[in-house]
């Protein structure tokens, strides 16, 4: 098993890495939205002058009746311009939407960060024990001695848990806080002691392998 040393270096290294995750595509993300906006504004714009013209098309027009050619002329102004304010509309629907998916963009951020910042104030010492983690299953509580133990901190099953996957990883499960979880990530995910240089990334496996046979020796000792 990892001494306490390399676990805490573990921890700083995961929280530093999912903080600047969250941060570094955020500005392109969010200026993605915005160009969206703008790109809505002008079509809205565009399709409002429509109206005014069609409007004023049909305005003009005269209204007697045995001029069929009048009527049909502020007929099919009346349809362009309800075709541009049913365009129009539609727009603002999905300004609306794009306004809601960018409010809950920085809000899921904002969670994220607090909680990268929280472990990795924790990580930093800030907390004198890992006992003191929220999520820790309270002391008073019976446990099993036969219970299988998980995570880098090797406690039991308790609270969200991450399923590393390498098939091979000798530790399997993982609670989000000790590995700088908020939320489940989208597609592959790999623990601090698999993965490469990004946590959807494994290591080469010769390397993995190699640093596999050393984890078992030094579990073997300690046992």
């Amino acid at each position: 098993m990892l001494n306490q040393v390399a676990v805490e270096a573990l921890y700083s290294a995961t929280y530093v890495e999912n903080y600047l995750d969250a941060v570094e595509n955020l500005p392109d993300e969010i200026q993605r939205y915005i160009t969206r906006i703008r790109e809505i504004d002008v079509k809205h714009r565009s399709y409002l002058r429509d109206v005014d013209i069609f409007y004023e098309q049909w305005a003009n027009c005269p209204t007697n009746e045995l001029e069929s050619t009048n009527a049909t002329k502020r007929n099919r102004a009346m349809t362009r311009i309800q075709q541009s304010l049913i365009a129009a509309q539609e727009l603002g629907d999905e300004k609306l939407q794009i306004v809601q998916q960018l409010t809950d963009l920085i809000e899921t951020k904002t969670r994220q960060l607090d909680q990268n910042f929280k472990n990795l104030d924790y990580a930093s010492g800030h907390n004198s024990s890992r006992d003191t983690r929220e999520d820790t299953p309270p002391q008073e509580e019976a446990i099993d001695p036969d219970e299988p133990t998980y995570c880098l901190c090797d406690q039991i099953s308790f609270g969200e848990m991450i399923l590393c996957d390498n098939d091979l990883c000798p530790i399997e499960w993982f609670h989000f806080s000790c590995v700088g979880l908020a939320t489940k990530p989208k597609g592959k995910w790999y623990c601090p002691n698999c993965r490469g240089d990004r946590p959807n990334v494994m290591k080469p496996k010769a390397q993995f392998l190699k640093e596999l046979e050393r984890y078992n020796k030094e579990k073997e000792e300690k046992t």
